[in-house]
């Protein structure tokens, strides 16, 4: 085995360089997914291989120890804070102070949430709340990547205990973690059905990970040797060559919009159980994973892991539109000095040197007091007397203006999550004035139901029927991967309206997240189902950041006190071009189309606000519009569009 006694962990007899190798070839694909994310749009698996190396090192420990009656619960869990708090403590005082200096309030307080979720490790738990992971708005959520950790300190506040127990009362513990990590498995499988999300950042559904790496540790402690024996050289080879292609091919054949983990994530946590199980004397762990860079960069992982994230998404914040190149090439390099500094002066430190139980209680403290001030600014709603009264208006629109008007834009039955299946539609039509003689079906995702409101505002006979589905768009027999329910909901929607024969059908959707060309299958069905009266509804214009957060940034560095009507600054320039070419392909196909971004936007910018009051401000995130905004929309559609006989 390579010696590097550059580095203290090589005096360990028993260490195995080509396991840190494999760190370091699961934090760099992190990296590249979350950096250049084109480049290796499955990198996030990345994970997967932590969480395998992570079960069997520390199950390897704590069977170790058993075995040596050196087993302390007490000792183990110092070990974890030992390993853990110090450059989590750093990253997360490193977070609050950055966020207080450049974070409006809403985000403010929005990283608080997550800072104290980090310090008690149950990130992932507000992350399945609050976000998903793949979608826009994770670039603004600087510690939205400590979900990991959390779904890992969760596992091992239970899985010591599993085992000590187990061995205690001499139950076969091969043969319980395959019970255990079957039932996680099948939890994984049957879930990711219907909520993608859950299953993504919901522990139950991962464990099995861990426990693939557990279930090795025991596995080779029986038959360490198997790949020692040079007659065996070909075979151990040979499954280290399926291992890495396992491992890598996910990393590249998947995407953002995969089923993920589900049975694809059987393919890199297999990967990284059969390098760890041929062992270091095969060809692909002595000269690849055993190299000097890659042992050296899984070394450093962990405050790699924590550093670069956070960095990348501040950038992402100060940055008026994309990052360029150089910037991000610079926050790769940030992220690499970051990490080799906190290993060498704060991670080794903690680690050769002896600390007393009352240490780790010090550390402890230190934790909850930054969870505590976490919870008291998310409470105060991110601190906004630290900004003007203009910017203290913006927090009237944050994250939580959905929540607060939910059933302005559909009540249960006409807006649903994909998730919950077509049988949670209703088919509640709202009769508008005498009985009317018209009768429009709203069809889409959130961008049709944003219209609700302007639709509702009509003073016209109308009968409205509002069929929507977040996450879902209009688009006849399409497969969503990642969101399985949706082509099923789709055409239970497409039967209500050929059965009905409604007079107008609007199709709307965040367009730009789906194949768009492909809603011209719908429009041919809904021609074949006798619908006459068809509009396309275009894209919105989309703020880089969302509107209030463009706002409060403009503020800063224009600074005006004042909300400006119309705005070119932190416009995204693609609607521009996707709402010229939808229009161009509505003429070709003959359909009605209405463009909402020539509704709110000129040569002068997109509107902003359409009264005086900050209740007037036009989208309250990305793309969504508010009441306000939606009601000026809808007014400006074709009249003869609400009168269509």
């Amino acid at each position: 085995m390579s010696k590097l006694p550059w580095f203290t962990e090589c005096s360990n007899p028993t260490y195995r360089p080509d396991i840190d190798g494999l760190r370091g070839v699961a934090i760099l694909a992190v990296l590249a997914f979350h950096v250049f994310p084109n480049c290796l749009p499955g990198g996030y698996v990345g994970v997967d291989i932590f969480f395998v190396v992570s079960g069997y090192l520390i199950t390897s420990i704590i069977d170790n120890e058993i075995d040596t009656n050196s087993f302390s619960f007490l000792q183990f869990y110092c070990r974890r804070i030992r390993r853990l708090y110090p450059s989590l403590i750093l990253v997360l005082i490193a977070c609050y102070a950055v966020g207080w200096h450049f974070l409006c309030p809403a985000d403010f307080g929005n990283l608080n949430a997550y800072i104290f979720s980090g310090a008690f490790f149950f990130a992932n738990f507000l992350a399945n709340k609050d976000t998903q992971y793949f979608n826009g708005q994770s670039d603004a959520k600087p510690l939205l990547h400590l979900w990991s950790l959390g779904i890992e300190e969760q596992f091992y506040i239970i899985w010591p205990v599993i085992v000590y127990i187990a061995r205690k009362i001499k139950l076969n513990v091969q043969l319980l973690t395959i019970v255990l990590a079957l039932i996680s498995f099948a939890i994984n499988i049957n879930q990711i059905r219907t909520d993608i999300v859950q299953t993504f950042f919901w522990p139950t559904s991962r464990f099995w990970e861990l426990l693939i790496g557990a279930q090795l540790s025991f596995v080779s402690k029986s038959s360490d040797s198997y790949c020692s024996n040079s007659n065996r050289a070909i075979a151990c080879n040979t499954i280290s060559i399926v291992g890495i292609l396992l491992t890598f091919l996910p990393m590249y054949l998947l995407g953002k919009k995969s089923a993920f983990p589900g049975w694809w994530a059987l393919a890199p946590t297999t990967g990284t159980a059969f390098l760890i199980l041929v062992g270091p004397a095969c060809w692909i762990n002595q000269k690849i994973l055993s190299t000097h860079v890659l042992v050296a960069i899984g070394l450093i992982s962990y405050p790699l892991y924590l550093y670069h994230w956070p960095l990348l998404v501040f950038v992402h914040v100060y940055a008026e539109q994309s990052i360029s190149i150089d910037k991000l090439i610079l926050v790769v390099v940030f992220s690499f000095a970051f990490a080799w500094l906190a290993y060498w002066f704060i991670e080794r430190a903690f680690r050769t040197t002896r600390l007393s139980n009352l240490n780790h209680l010090y550390l402890i403290a230190i934790m909850s007091m930054i969870g505590f001030v976490a919870l008291l600014t998310y409470h105060y709603d991110g601190l906004p007397n630290r900004f003007s009264p203009y910017v203290r208006s913006m927090t009237y629109l944050t994250e939580n203006y959905f929540r607060r008007h939910m059933t302005a834009y559909g009540v249960p039955g006409s807006f649903i999550s994909p998730r919950q299946g077509m049988d949670k539609f209703g088919t509640t039509t709202f009769n508008m004035g005498k009985p009317a003689s018209t009768a429009v079906v709203l069809w889409g995702d959130s961008h049709a139901a944003h219209l609700r409101p302007g639709i509702l505002a009509q003073e016209i006979e109308l009968r409205f029927t509002q069929l929507t589905a977040s996450e879902c768009p209009p688009i006849y027999g399409y497969d969503r991967g990642d969101i399985p329910l949706c082509k099923q909901i789709n055409n239970n929607i497409f039967r209500i309206i050929a059965s009905q024969k409604p007079n107008v059908v609007l199709l709307v959707a965040n367009w730009v997240l789906y194949p768009w060309q492909s809603v011209g299958e719908t429009i041919a069905q809904l021609r074949n189902a006798s619908i006459k009266n068809i509009y396309l509804i275009g894209p919105m214009p989309e703020w880089s950041k969302g509107l209030p957060r463009v706002l409060c940034d403009y503020n800063s560095r224009i600074s005006q006190n004042k909300i400006p009507f119309r705005l070119t600054y932190g416009l995204n320039p693609y609607q521009k071009q996707l709402d010229n070419q939808m229009e161009t392909f509505a003429n070709s196909i003959g359909v009605e189309y209405i463009s909402q971004y020539k509704i709110l936007c000129n040569s002068d910018g997109c509107l902003v606000r359409t009264g005086e009051s900050i209740s007037t401000i036009t989208v309250y995130d990305l793309t969504h519009l508010t009441i306000a905004g939606s009601q000026f929309v809808v007014s400006q559609f074709p009249k003869n569009l609400f009168r269509a006989q």
